[in-house]
């Protein structure tokens, strides 16, 4: 039986919130978190969904004003799915989103974000917490999740606090331009790349811009020496490696794995230019949903797969995947980048269901690249993070009327 939420309406929002610094990688710069925010309401209750989009294409073809069109243009086609009563609409989640997933290659951020709020929505009007509402979402779509160690072993601890193991946080963009040789740029101030090392988490992930060349390595091997081998780290090249000389010089350095070391137009061009590395890498960008995992894992040397909600549409694209990696021998991790305590809240529960094999882009307030973001939905204590417990699935963000940008609101009946 489908899980049915009951809707009378909805809101849907951008979102332009500014950094305190600016924002960089080698794809990207940017002043401001961007994205769009979904409330749903009916029967007393509120869910909350995210696409967490950038303004502009970058990463992928997503971007926010589409995938605001999107989730406004999917809750109207669901209108003429489903019938209504004189007060609300009753969606049947599973059947919903698998019309959106078959019927568009794109807008998964978009889809995404209505599933979410879908799904919260249906813990709050049935009153029960995240890991039960994933677990019965999973064993609707016949999806097996026993992926890690444990996996949902205990779901009497959802109206308690769940402490998580420290998962993994990003050191942001190391400073590069115009440096020459292969020298560290001493005239940064490295300590809060020392500060994140002392801060617990189990990884933490260094961005770089590989098309300044042999440049990187110096500044790498300054963050290595100030780590002194205390977490894992690795590296974060966003396809931007030009030189195969990079990639096992950032091994030799003593980082764990690169992610995303290259460019590439086709699957074989991939598998050549990983044919003959020496250490680990990470495929994040590229995995997009079960059969592009299922191809890669084929054809292409890799190590870990990077599943993120908003990139694969669904929780059951996410939790397939995962299957598919850890049978292929491969590891895998849930990312993040600059969420709201909405998808944040939700990735946490993510991670407590599948338990990854490598540490998750989760940090305690979700701040992946040294912003002071939003109020958070996590808390750390001596270096644990602590995940809120309670009824629902997702963290609760509602944007106030100077971060919101365009907006909608849509009656169902």
């Amino acid at each position: 039986m489908d899980l049915n939420v009951n809707v009378r309406n909805a809101d849907v929002v951008t979102i332009k919130i500014p950094f305190n610094r600016e924002l960089r990688s080698s794809l990207h710069r940017d002043n401001f978190k961007s994205g769009v925010i979904l409330t749903l309401e009916g029967g007393g209750h509120l869910g909350f969904g995210e696409a967490p989009t950038l303004a502009l294409p970058s990463y992928g073809p997503d971007f926010t004003n589409g995938a605001f069109v999107a989730v406004e243009l999917f809750l109207e086609m669901a209108k003429g799915y489903y019938e209504s009563n004189s007060k609300e609409i009753t969606i049947p989640v599973g059947d919903f989103i698998g019309r959106l997933l078959q019927s568009y290659r794109g807008n998964r951020p978009a889809i995404a974000a209505i599933e979410m709020a879908l799904l919260d929505l249906y813990a709050r009007q049935n009153s029960i917490g995240p890991l039960e509402t994933i677990a019965q979402y999973l064993n609707h779509g016949e999806v097996e999740y026993g992926v890690g160690a444990g996996a949902l072993v205990d779901r009497s601890g959802d109206l308690l606090d769940f402490e998580l193991e420290p998962q993994g946080g990003s050191l942001g963009f190391l400073p590069l331009s115009g440096l020459e040789g292969a020298e560290a740029d001493d005239s940064y101030d490295y300590s809060q790349y020392l500060a994140l090392i002392e801060s617990g988490f189990r990884r933490i992930k260094v961005k770089v811009d590989g098309s300044k060349g042999g440049s990187i390595l110096g500044s790498l091997a300054k963050v290595c020496e100030l780590n002194q081998g205390f977490v894992e780290l690795s590296v974060d090249a966003n396809c931007s490696l030009r030189q195969p000389f990079l990639l096992e010089s950032i091994y030799d350095i003593g980082f764990s794995y690169v992610e995303d070391p290259y460019e590439f137009d086709s699957l074989s061009n991939l598998a050549d230019s990983l044919s003959n590395k020496s250490g680990r890498v990470a495929l994040d960008g590229c995995l997009t949903s079960l059969p592009v995992v299922s191809d890669y894992i084929k054809l292409v040397n890799f190590d870990i797969g990077v599943l993120k909600l908003d990139r694969m549409g669904s929780i059951l694209e996410v939790v397939r995947s995962a299957n598919a990696l850890a049978l292929a021998g491969k590891n895998f991790y849930i990312g993040g980048m600059y969420d709201s305590p909405i998808l944040r809240r939700l990735n946490g529960n993510l991670i407590r269901v599948l338990r990854p094999t490598e540490a998750s882009d989760l940090g305690a307030d979700g701040d992946y690249f040294d912003c002071e973001l939003l109020p958070s939905a996590l808390r750390m204590d001596d270096g644990r993070l602590t995940l809120p417990g309670g009824v629902g699935l997702c963290g609760i963000f509602l944007p106030n009327e100077d971060q919101i940008g365009i907006s909608t609101s849509l009656l169902f009946v």
